[in-house]
């Protein structure tokens, strides 16, 4: 059960921040006082959710990060790490397309890059 007072002055890094439930899931824990990374593939995907937070009083900044090339992974990390010295909580939201194929019929490499 999410307890907003479990998060206040939380350093929180969501993947996928910029549409969907990792967007909400960053607007919540913002409104909930956590500070929040908002990770997405480009700026123009974080920065209307860092916009949006940050215009209701909140605290958030954003961060690149594809999370399929693993030397992205290790930047944003390192980056956030540069900046809040921590990171309290992560929340995976980030996804690919899915593929339109009978999970029978994905391959390996279609399944691992799904994962």
């Amino acid at each position: 059960m999410f307890n907003e007072s479990s998060v206040s002055d939380q350093v929180i890094f969501i993947t996928g921040a910029s549409r969907g439930i990792g967007r909400e899931t960053a607007l919540v824990c913002a409104h909930a006082g956590a500070h929040v990374i908002v990770g997405a593939r480009s700026e123009e995907g974080y920065a209307s959710v860092v916009n949006q937070i940050t215009e209701q009083g909140g605290y958030a900044s954003g961060v690149l990060i594809d999370v399929t090339q693993e030397e992205s992974v290790y930047a944003a990390i390192h980056l956030i790490l540069d900046q809040c010295q921590r990171i309290d909580a992560l929340v995976n939201s980030a996804g690919i397309i899915q593929y339109h194929t009978p999970v029978w019929e994905t391959t390996v490499a279609d399944w691992d890059r799904m994962m």
